[in-house]
């Protein structure tokens, strides 16, 4: 809990323009939408997570990402705050979405 809420996440703030739009992913999720991003710097793709940001506790839910590291969880990467909009960077391994995942490997 400590570390929850001590936590500084000014060290994963990004800028917008530091990515560029990837066309692998973009799926509408209702509540959020995902779509697959290049980071310029590294040319490195990772999944940007839209959230309407009047919708939530901004610092909570990129404090809950921060802090949860587990090799089964993608790597929270970084956010940045655009208007009225949180984008969460976690990284992609290339696995698809879990949604692609089912319908692919489940037959009728």
């Amino acid at each position: 809990m400590y570390k929850f809420k001590s936590m500084n996440l000014s060290k994963y703030e990004q800028k917008s323009s530091d990515f560029e739009k990837d066309d692998d992913v973009d799926d509408d999720f209702g509540f959020f939408t995902l779509e697959t991003v290049i980071y310029k710097p590294n040319n490195k793709k990772y999944i940007k997570i839209n959230y309407p940001a009047k919708d939530l506790d901004v610092i909570h839910t990129i404090r809950l990402y921060a802090v949860n590291v587990h090799p089964a969880i993608s790597h929270f990467f970084g956010y940045y705050i655009k208007r009225k909009e949180l984008a969460v960077f976690v990284e992609d391994e290339g696995n698809g979405l879990l949604e692609d995942l089912i319908e692919n490997n489940c037959s009728s």
